[in-house]
């Protein structure tokens, strides 16, 4: 691993944001989040990203709570596993809290077995069970974010010119922030991915920074194509519009061409409207797998479009679908989700910003 994407990796994932490849880091990863499920085994278990070589600590996600390792948990390192003990004071999911009865709390008609519920909870109910570990790791083994395909020239030219910039973002509830726990407000009130991408420009080139949301939960690019007029009132002209979508739009079976139509709509009328803006386009997370609405086979044809899309002059894709899947395939899916379903937690909005800042240091 480079000690370049070593520095991103620390910026983005571990929290220390503004490193900006100017230090040395330090392999440690800070507040990574397990929530622990108890298996057929009857066994209460998570894992970890990293094989670990020392926990350095281990609280609730507001920071106020500490657990001992011994006898709050015990770890498995080889394995990246951590398992809780009789008698442990962290709370763990069970079967019935994952799949709850129909009418039970948090309880969704959702599930692709139609004999199952499954759990989704728009609060603090996950976060609140999801144990931060910070720990010093063996070996940064693990999948990095790819490269961003195409450029936004005059973007980075502002910023290299240390001028003043702003940012436009267009998407869905992700990029809304929902459920980061400031969107939440709850303790640690860390932000959308957004806003730490901004922190990181800002830093790294000393220049001011602004950024505008438009984004609205619930909605498609299909909605957002015919939908432009909020973004077409704002105050400032973007230098850069985020378009980020895709999670919606699988949900609802839009097909590849129905969005890839959406998408270049989108563009050419805002081209149109701000002729100097350049573009950069976001693939999306993976939703909960077990989901019956998760059109999960539509996500990697809309990354496919999103790249293509890149060919063209002032257009930077950040392709996140195939890199969120290789975290989701370490960790499981419901240690790096806010809702149960398809928002990311805290530590998927690290993902994002990681992916976005990589794109940025090449």
């Amino acid at each position: 691993m480079s000690r370049i994407r070593q520095v991103i990796f620390l910026c983005a994932v571990c929290g220390s944001l503004g490193m900006g490849g100017r230090t040395a880091p330090e392999k440690i990863i800070r507040e990574e989040p397990v929530l622990f499920i108890t298996g057929e085994d009857g066994v209460p278990q998570g894992r970890l990203l990293l094989e670990p070589e020392k926990i350095l600590k281990a609280t609730d996600t507001a920071g106020v709570r500490s657990y001992a390792e011994g006898r709050d948990f015990v770890v498995d390192a080889p394995k990246r596993r951590i398992i809780l003990p009789p008698g442990s004071a962290i709370l763990a999911v069970t079967e019935a809290e994952l799949y709850p009865a129909p009418g039970s709390p948090r309880s969704y008609d959702g599930h692709r077995n139609s004999r199952r519920h499954m759990c989704y909870s728009e609060d603090g109910w996950l976060p609140e069970r999801q144990i931060r570990f910070t720990y010093r790791f063996r070996v940064d083994d693990r999948p990095l974010p790819k490269d961003g395909i195409g450029d936004v020239p005059h973007f980075r030219q502002k910023l290299l010119g240390k001028q003043p910039v702003n940012i436009a973002v267009f998407g869905d509830s992700i990029s809304l922030g929902c459920n980061a726990t400031a969107f939440l407000k709850l303790e640690p009130f860390q932000p959308v991915h957004y806003e730490r991408f901004v922190r990181y420009l800002r830093t790294r080139y000393s220049c001011e920074v602004a950024w505008h949301n438009f984004s609205m939960g619930g909605k498609t690019a299909v909605w957002g194509a015919g939908n432009l007029e909020d973004l077409f009132r704002i105050h400032v002209v973007p230098d850069l519009i985020i378009l980020a979508w895709g999670m919606n739009d699988a949900s609802g079976g839009h097909t590849a061409e129905q969005f890839r139509k959406a998408i270049q709509t989108q563009m050419a009328r805002l081209k149109e409207k701000f002729p100097d803006v350049e573009f950069l386009l976001l693939s999306s997370m993976l939703p909960n797998p077990e989901w019956k609405y998760a059109g999960t086979e539509l996500f990697d044809s809309y990354s496919v479009i999103l790249c293509s899309l890149a060919r063209h002059d002032g257009v930077l894709t950040v392709n996140l679908t195939p890199y969120w899947r290789k975290i989701m395939e370490r960790k499981g899916f419901m240690s790096l989700t806010g809702n149960g379903l398809n928002h990311p937690n805290d530590f998927g909005h690290r993902i994002y910003a990681e992916a976005l800042i990589h794109a940025f240091e090449r």
